[in-house]
């Protein structure tokens, strides 16, 4: 970010503008918070996947961040930091899909529409061809939750939309490659959604918490090799992943698989649902778990 808010503000300002059609000015604010935002979003989108871009592509991406947030009128920090959290996933996948575009005349409003397109897609696709995900556990409490395990991308697919997290769109494109797989995110390569291969190799298992109705709540990733919770992802917005408390959840995937740590802060911040079941298992839990006497 040492390196990125003065490019932005040398964009601001006009002392080093980017090359015509392009405004010898861009409109945005010449305050150093505002521009820290759209520089730290850019700085962790580099930072994702290894990904290398240019000094010429890093100062095109801060254009094209900056100049959204100002078309939306979003130029103070926070209202800033909230538009580049709901963008993000869009920017992302076209610098995967379409690293050509960080360089074109096009700005958000184009990938916006790209990855509605596939996302729209997909889902059609992805609620065609898949098949139910199999019930491995039912809770007692609250009565018609389930744990249901994804096996395939199209459940992968629907799964990421419906909670609104990246399991819906995180392309594997060497193993598109590999497989000759359709590119350009095209909706039948949903087998080589990352966590759909993962699936595959037997690197991953991924469950998910369902509740009466059969609507997802919870997405929980589990490392078959290290035997560990990785993740626990809930829907964006909707606080419902506490209906099934997190340490009532992985309580219940215990009576499904082996499980000796679990990288997640405070899964353990509820009622437990048996006093100190994780202490008798033996739990080897990662530095992050907290769990109560």
């Amino acid at each position: 970010m040492l390196i990125l808010t003065p490019m932005l503000k040398a964009l601001v300002d006009g002392s080093a503008p980017l090359p015509p059609p392009h405004p010898q000015k861009l409109s945005f604010p010449n305050e150093f918070r505002a521009m820290f935002e759209i520089a730290n979003m850019v700085e962790v989108l580099i930072g994702n996947e290894g990904r290398e871009l240019s000094d010429i592509e890093r100062r095109h991406l801060l254009f094209k961040l900056a100049s959204w947030c100002s078309k939306k009128g979003k130029v103070q920090p926070e209202a800033i930091r909230l538009e580049l959290k709901a963008i993000y996933d869009i920017v992302n996948y076209n610098l995967v899909m379409y690293p050509e575009w960080v360089t074109s005349q096009w700005g958000v409003s184009l990938a916006k529409r790209r990855f509605n397109q596939y996302q729209n897609a997909a889902l059609k696709l992805a609620r065609a061809v898949a098949v139910a995900p199999p019930r491995v556990f039912t809770f007692k409490r609250p009565a018609g939750y389930r744990l249901v395990e994804l096996t395939n991308g199209a459940q992968i697919h629907a799964e990421g939309r419906a909670l609104g997290h990246c399991m819906s769109w995180s392309i594997n494109l060497d193993v598109m490659r590999q497989r000759g797989y359709p590119p350009n995110g095209d909706p039948e390569a949903l087998e080589c959604l990352t966590y759909a291969v993962k699936v595959r190799s037997g690197e991953l298992r991924i469950f998910s918490l369902r509740d009466r109705r059969g609507i997802p709540i919870a997405t929980i990733g589990y490392d078959t090799r290290e035997k560990t919770i990785r993740r626990m992802e809930g829907a964006t917005g909707r606080p419902r992943i506490w209906d099934v408390n997190k340490c009532g959840i992985i309580h219940a995937l215990s009576n499904v698989v082996e499980i000796k740590g679990v990288m997640m802060m405070n899964f353990c911040d509820e009622s437990c649902p048996q006093r100190g079941w994780c202490r008798r298992l033996n739990f080897g839990l990662g530095r992050y778990a907290v769990v109560r006497d």
